[in-house]
């Protein structure tokens, strides 16, 4: 009888390799990876910099929808990263 430690392990270790690639294999170039990184943070301190300043006009529900905006486009963007894969030989 295993235990529950033994199959929270065994859960563990499934989900670390579930979503690697063979060593050696990269989804995307590494200077794309930059690219990417650098326009998210352009976009994030633009839209942190126009939020910021009308903050104090936004009501509740505008808080809130700025919020669920960020949390959107988070989840968008987790969603695409996961499907990039490089392009074939």
């Amino acid at each position: 009888m295993t235990t529950i430690m033994e199959q929270l392990q065994g859960l563990l270790a499934t989900e670390s390799t579930a979503g690697q690639q063979p060593e050696g294999k990269r989804h995307i170039s590494l200077l794309t990876e930059a690219v990417a990184y650098f326009g998210a943070i352009l976009l994030l301190a633009g839209a942190a910099a126009a939020i910021g300043q009308r903050w104090d006009q936004l009501g509740g529900w505008g808080h809130v929808g700025a919020y669920a905006a960020a949390a959107a486009f988070f989840l968008v963007v987790g969603i695409v990263v996961r499907r990039v894969r490089e392009p074939g030989p």
